[in-house]
């Protein structure tokens, strides 16, 4: 009876050991698999590379699949550019090229208008993060739109990115003044124009002070209701222009009212559609 006690006991642990014996096979031969396939795929990538940018000097920094695209993706990069990278993505199956980023991200200035857009965030995360009750600080630079008008929004310039040089260290107080948007949230008791103008002028001399610019504001106050529900006085659109004018709470007190009227006509709209 001892003895077969003792074998019944011993079967799970075999059967543990035999499963964790084809775990490990199963990972083993995986990985093979993965270094065949990415063998293949760094091949297709480097001679794609040689044949279509040979003078380029980029280099492969990793292959690997992309879950989100279901594809194997390769990371491609430029020493000694901050700019130039991008990725070329490859079929499951047939190790076709599905997808070359050099264009779209390298040539079109989009990898420098993102490093551009980063640089002011800090820029303005760092001057702005600190002031009393602050909650969200966003810094952006408004990119040029040929099809929508984003003039109440951000600046009606906006940056052309063809326009912008590859790997050019820009000045970001001047970025800022041409192109910077900057939104802000803040928790305050009093939800006035009054105290939204100071706040505005508050956000306005603080920039100027860590050299720091914008060419236009977005300011969202908060307080919580006894409720647990949030109220808010919201204005956007503010210039420098509208700050340091003769009377600039007359003009956001009419800022204000207009885009309320116009957030009232939205929520009609919307109740009378649902």
């Amino acid at each position: 009876m001892q003895h077969r006690t003792v074998r019944i006991k011993t079967l799970p642990v075999l059967a543990f050991i035999c499963a964790l014996a084809l775990l490990l096979c199963s990972c083993s031969l995986f990985r093979n698999d993965e270094k065949i396939i990415n063998e293949n795929i760094l091949g297709q990538a480097q001679s794609y590379l040689d044949q279509n940018l040979p003078q380029e000097g980029f280099v492969i920094d990793r292959a690997y699949y992309a879950f989100k695209s279901n594809c194997y993706r390769v990371e491609v990069s430029k020493p000694g550019s901050i700019d130039s990278s991008f990725y070329l993505d490859y079929d499951l199956d047939t190790y076709e090229l599905r997808w070359d980023g050099y264009e779209h991200k390298v040539l079109s200035g989009e990898n420098t208008y993102n490093r551009l857009v980063q640089e002011y965030h800090a820029v303005v995360e760092d001057a702005l993060g600190g002031i009393h009750g602050s909650v969200r600080v966003k810094g952006e630079l408004c990119k040029y739109s040929e099809t929508e008008d984003l003039t109440k929004f951000f600046s009606p310039q906006g940056i052309v990115l063809k326009d912008l040089i590859l790997d050019h260290a820009y000045h970001m107080e001047e970025i800022g003044r041409k192109y910077g948007y900057i939104e802000m949230t803040v928790r305050d008791d009093t939800l006035t124009a009054e105290r939204a103008l100071e706040r505005l002028l508050q956000i306005h001399e603080e920039l100027k002070r860590r050299n720091a610019d914008y060419y236009v504001l977005a300011l969202s106050m908060e307080r919580p209701t006894t409720e647990g529900e949030t109220e808010s006085f919201e204005i956007y659109g503010i210039t420098q222009e509208d700050l340091l004018c003769e009377d600039p709470l007359a003009r956001l007190q009419q800022m204000w009212q207009e885009q309320e009227a116009q957030r009232q006509g939205v929520k009609a709209q919307w109740d009378k559609s649902s």
